[in-house]
């Protein structure tokens, strides 16, 4: 599932214009980086709490991934 959440949001942020790079490396999770403006690298995990799923990029910044019309907005905004 975590695979398919940020696959399915590196497509949406790259219709939005934005440059999104997933790795899947063999012995961790996936992670997605985005390229802010100044040119440095924020990373997105999915993560699962209770029966949700979330999107996170920082300590306190983090959106549920079920809100599939604002997700890629938010995020694309939050890391500009």
């Amino acid at each position: 599932m975590r695979y398919t959440l940020l696959a399915w949001l590196a497509w949406g942020l790259h219709r939005a214009d934005r440059t999104a790079i997933l790795v899947v490396r063999r012995q961790s999770e996936p992670v997605l980086y985005l390229e802010r403006g100044d040119g440095h690298k924020v990373a997105v995990l999915a993560i699962e709490r209770g029966d949700q799923w979330f999107f996170i990029w920082g300590p306190e910044m983090g959106v549920p991934a079920e809100r599939q019309s604002t997700t890629v907005e938010t995020i694309a905004q939050a890391v500009a």
